[in-house]
């Protein structure tokens, strides 16, 4: 489990949930693999500054030799589950890196979001039944579940995508 500090980037209608390790818009999550999620924080993090492709390739992937085509992988990978076919939210300076330009406010997790308690030995909770307040403790909120995509990022992209 993370720690509860963990701070929640908002932008353009989408929630980039560190803590929950999600991106979600409205109340659906967004499945991205690990390596995208992490390209999309680190441009998240550096908004409104070019983020050299070096340095991109360097925090996300730390003392591993990648070639550009997995990063331009990864920036497609975000462009599309942000709907930013236009560049308009992830500018590309060519040869150069990349720009996030989109307004970015944040904010820390909260007790509200944390997660329910485990059923007990034994009990099968229906989620389908439960009010949302029950099962979430607060029904403002959208649930990201447990991610699909496989721990190596090697394989597609796994789970339900971009629906």
């Amino acid at each position: 489990m993370q720690p509860a500090g963990l701070k929640a980037y908002c932008f353009e209608g989408h929630t980039l949930d560190l803590r929950r390790g999600c991106l979600r818009k409205a109340d659906r999550e967004i499945d991205l693999r690990r390596k995208s999620f992490e390209v999309l924080r680190y441009l998240v993090e550096n908004a409104g500054r070019l983020v050299s492709k070096d340095e991109l390739i360097e925090a996300v992937w730390p003392s591993v030799v990648v070639t550009d085509e997995s990063l331009t992988q990864c920036v497609s990978e975000v462009r599309l589950a942000l709907g930013d076919g236009d560049q308009r939210v992830i500018k590309t300076a060519p040869r150069r890196g990349y720009i996030f330009t989109a307004p970015v406010s944040q904010r820390v997790a909260t007790n509200i979001d944390a997660e329910p308690p485990p059923a007990a030995a034994g009990q099968v909770r229906d989620l389908g039944t439960e009010p949302a307040a029950k099962i979430h403790g607060d029904p403002r909120l959208p649930r990201c579940p447990g991610r699909s995509a496989p721990a190596d990022d090697a394989g597609g992209l796994g789970g339900e995508q971009f629906r």
